[in-house]
């Protein structure tokens, strides 16, 4: 049970904001909770390579607790 609640609440969100927002090599995924939500931050690693930060995109899902 809890691994498929990890999967459905966390990996599956976050596997669909990488393949939406086109991630690169380097990217990162930051997964936090704020005000009983999980809120993702995406951080786009730039296509050079230069290590500057490209875009940074703000998801939240609803978490619910029974």
């Amino acid at each position: 049970p809890l691994k498929r609640v990890i999967q459905s609440k966390i990996l599956t969100p976050v596997a669909s904001l990488m393949i939406n927002e086109g991630m690169l090599r380097g990217g990162t995924v930051r997964v936090d909770m704020k005000k009983g939500e999980l809120d993702f931050e995406v951080k786009k690693r730039a296509r050079a390579g230069n290590g500057v930060i490209k875009k940074v995109i703000k998801k939240s899902k609803e978490v619910i607790v029974n």
